[in-house]
Order: C-alpha cells, then sequence, then structure tokens
C-alpha cells in the first residue's frame, strides 16, 4: 500500500512539474529509488521506480524540445553574429548531462504507443530478473553439489581431488617478483620467518606427490595469494596449475608495511577457474578490511568468506595449501599444518 502510495505521488509531481528543474529532481529520486529496491530485493518498487524514470525523461525531452534557443545562437532568417535576446534555462544548469539528454530526446520522439510498449516491456524485464536471478542461483547450486559428489566418489590415494583450492604460496622475495634477491632489504624477507620457493618451484609444486594440476578437479576454482610486486608471477602459477584467471580481491590492512615502491597496506586474492566450474553462490565485496595478524597470516575471516561463496564443500573436497593452521572444513598441506597427506 505505501509504495501505490508514493507511485501515485510520484505521478502526480510529475505531471505538475513545468520546468526543467522539477522534472530533473523527479529523474533524480527515481533513480534514488531504484537502486534502494534493488539492493531491497523489492521488484515492485523497482518496476514502479523504472517506470517514473522513463516517464519523467519523457517529459525531460518535452521541455527541451519547447525550450527557446541557447543564447548567441541565430534564429532562422536572421543574419550571422545577430544574437537572441533573453537567457533561457540552459541544461547545465539544471544538471543534465549529455547522456540523460540524449535518452530524454529520443524518448521524446517516440510515438505514444511505442513509449508505452517501451514501459510494459521494462516492468516485465525487472519482474523477470529476480525469476532469473532465483533460477540461477539454484543452477549454481546444483552444480556445486554435482562437482562435490564427483569428486568425493573419486580418490586418489584417499587424497583429492579438490574442486576448491586456496593457496598462499612462500613467495621468495626480490625486485618486481624476481628471484634475485635483493641484498638491502634482505634481513626484512619472508626468509627470516619460514622457507620460501622460487618462482619454478611454486609452478612445479606438487601436493601428496602430485602436481597441483592434478590434484585439482577438472572443474574447480582456485585462491591464489600474491603480492603487488609479484602478480605477473602469480599468474603464471595459475595458468601452470591448469587455471584461467577471472577476477581478484584485495585484503587491505589497517597499517602499512615494507615496498619498492609504495608502502604496501594490500594484498591481491587472484581467483580462476578451470573446467566447467560454475561462479559462487555468494559474492562478497572485492575489498576484505582486517587488520594485520602474524608475519604474512591472512586473516581467517576471508577463508570464511571463500566458505559462504562455496558453501556445498567440505574438507573432503577443499584443499588450502601451504597452510599455517589446520581450520575445520579444510583439508590442510603446509610446513606449518599439524596434519597433511604423506
Amino acid at each position: 500500500m505505501t509504495e501505490l502510495v508514493r507511485y501515485d505521488a510520484a505521478c502526480r509531481a510529475l505531471a505538475e512539474a513545468r520546468t526543467l528543474d522539477e522534472v530533473k529532481d523527479i529523474v533524480d529520486k527515481a533513480v534514488a529509488v531504484r537502486a534502494y529496491a534493488r539492493q531491497a530485493k523489492n521488484k515492485n518498487l523497482e518496476a514502479d521506480a523504472f517506470e517514473i524514470r522513463k516517464r519523467a525523461e519523457r517529459r525531460l525531452g518535452e521541455l527541451m524540445a519547447e525550450q527557446p534557443k541557447a543564447p548567441g545562437a541565430r534564429q532562422p532568417g536572421t543574419q550571422r553574429g545577430t544574437r537572441v535576446e533573453g537567457k533561457p534555462t540552459s541544461l547545465a544548469d539544471t544538471g543534465i548531462d549529455k547522456g540523460l539528454a540524449h535518452r530524454a530526446r529520443q524518448l521524446a520522439a517516440m510515438p505514444a504507443q511505442d513509449f508505452e510498449e517501451l514501459i510494459t516491456d521494462g516492468r516485465e524485464d525487472v519482474r523477470r530478473s529476480v525469476e532469473r536471478s532465483v533460477e540461477s542461483k539454484i543452477n549454481r547450486q546444483e552444480k556445486h553439489q554435482k562437482i562435490a559428489a564427483r569428486a568425493s566418489r573419486i580418490s586418489l590415494s584417499n587424497f583429492g581431488p579438490f574442486p576448491l583450492i586456496l593457496a598462499d604460496p612462500p613467495w621468495k622475495w626480490g625486485h618486481f617478483g624476481g628471484e634475485q634477491e635483493n641484498e638491502k632489504g634482505k634481513g626484512r624477507t619472508p626468509d627470516q620467518h619460514y622457507p620460501t620457493l622460487t618462482y619454478h618451484e611454486i609452478q612445479d609444486f606438487e601436493v601428496a606427490g602430485k602436481h597441483v594440476s592434478k590434484i585439482a578437479h577438472r572443474d574447480a576454482a582456485l585462491f591464489l595469494w600474491c603480492t603487488s610486486a609479484n602478480i605477473e608471477m602469480a599468474l603464471g602459477v595459475m595458468a601452470a596449475w591448469g587455471f584461467t584467471y577471472k577476477a581478484h580481491a584485495v585484503w587491505v590492512k589497517d597499517r602499512s608495511g615494507t615496498g619498492l615502491v609504495f608502502r604496501n597496506r594490500h594484498e591481491p586474492l587472484l581467483y580462476g577457474t578451470r573446467g566447467n566450474m560454475p561462479g559462487p553462490q555468494y559474492q562478497p565485496q572485492s575489498a576484505f578490511l582486517f587488520p594485520r595478524g602474524r608475519h604474512s597470516a591472512k586473516p581467517p575471516e576471508i577463508r570464511t568468506e571463500i566458505e559462504k561463496m562455496y558453501p556445498d564443500f567440505d574438507a573432503a573436497t577443499r584443499l588450502e595449501i601451504f597452510a599455517r593452521e589446520t581450520v575445520a572444513g579444510w583439508t590442510p598441506y603446509g610446513f606449518e599444518s599439524e596434519d597433511q597427506a604423506a
């Protein structure tokens, strides 16, 4: 009922609007309401906001057509250089950019029947979008469950294959991802805290005697930690392990660390897939804001976010390579974890 009242009020306001400023204000409010409706998953309100915006944009185009020529423009029949008196409201004065002006003119030029069909189709698209969203979520969940079931049936000496892999390689630190050690900063390298591996050693890394590409399920997702200086090398590792890069997030820390160009306050988390691994069921924001812990340790909350992205996997189907601790729901493999495959 409240939504209907708002819709009716918006329609009345649009019918009563006589200036560009008034109509532009209605457009802006409709955009804000639609954004809120999407966040609240209120499709009826979103459809109403879509319709109000389009009707307001059409009205905007009609008012623009009624506007007198801008100052300095020649009216038909006048000599070049003859200025027109008066100063009508300019589009810039009302905050109407070129994109909005173009849409408004197009909508205003549409025949009434075509415009009403556009409104009807647009409202229907909004309604169908929620159905497509639900169907897509169900399909992703079913595919995840099938992949998990297949992985559980196949056993590589009771270890793998894994459809979900999280890896935090102990990169050997050098200049911009290179393997030549920086003598000046050697006292601050990861080697002071734990054994490190070269780029090629990480590429060729084996889990339980099998290369990572062999321990990963044919349909799998990989989350790979790296630094801002060695993203290019990390992409090479991802490819060597049989995965295709798709996206990345960053962990933003509460204080800065070392760096060759910038004082680093973030670490990238690359995401890649292989085979027919569908996207996640949950999409976290791309920036994780958590404080730093012990050297190189990643916030456990990020692992929890990954679990929410792929909730249908468990310890038998989730592998953490270079693990520094044993965590429930994951199979650990690393020199610091308490248990790993022999």
